[in-house]
């Protein structure tokens, strides 16, 4: 380093890299002043919020599309217990299970009578007072089967019932004795009743 410049080496470091490199110092942009000028054929790299979207018609759809299932289509119905399914069964002379059906919990059994009995062909129906109306006995009459169910309390007309017939229900009750101690029945966990049912 030359005398000339042995001065500067007790100003400032921004003073010394100027007499270091003989760098001119950098004169800041004014508010209007750009450092580079504007290439050309390119334009400027702003876009406005509906241009930066690749499609502008983006958004939630104007029409809701249909649920899968439902509660209802799922056979869940809110009953004494709270959500839950019932299971309508019917079994052979043996307590062998031969048809299911699933509802909801708060669905009736009167009326999944004729759908139990679809397609068999059963001498005689033991069933509970659950299943005691006019219209299910008439379809037990248009089949010839024998109707071994007790009258409802409210029956104006009791029909013939023979009690020691009706003893042999007992088979139904334990069959659904047995598919209660498999926890997964017991307490559904499925979310469909086809998975449910599949057990």
């Amino acid at each position: 380093m030359d005398s000339a410049h042995r001065g500067a080496l007790g100003g400032s470091a921004r003073a010394l890299r100027q007499v270091q490199f003989r760098v001119p110092p950098l004169s800041s942009p004014g508010p209007k002043r750009r450092v580079g000028g504007r290439v050309r054929g390119v334009e400027s790299a702003r876009f406005a919020v509906g241009d930066a979207r690749f499609d502008r018609g983006a958004g939630p759809p104007t029409r809701r599309r249909p649920k899968k299932s439902d509660p209802a289509t799922e056979c869940l119905g809110r009953s004494r217990g709270g959500m839950s399914t019932k299971i309508h069964a019917c079994t052979d002379a043996l307590g062998n299970g031969v048809c299911l059906r699933a509802t909801g919990g708060q669905a009736g059994d009167c009326p999944h009578l004729p759908a139990l009995l679809e397609g068999l062909a059963p001498g005689q129906v033991i069933a509970d007072t659950s299943y005691d109306s006019d219209k299910n006995r008439a379809y037990c009459a248009e089949k010839n089967i024998d109707v071994v169910i007790p009258n409802r309390p409210n029956r104006t007309a009791p029909a013939p019932f023979d009690e020691e017939r009706y003893e042999d229900r007992n088979k139904i009750e334990r069959f659904f004795n047995r598919m209660k101690r498999h926890r997964r029945l017991a307490t559904r966990y499925e979310k469909t009743v086809v998975s449910f049912l599949a057990f």
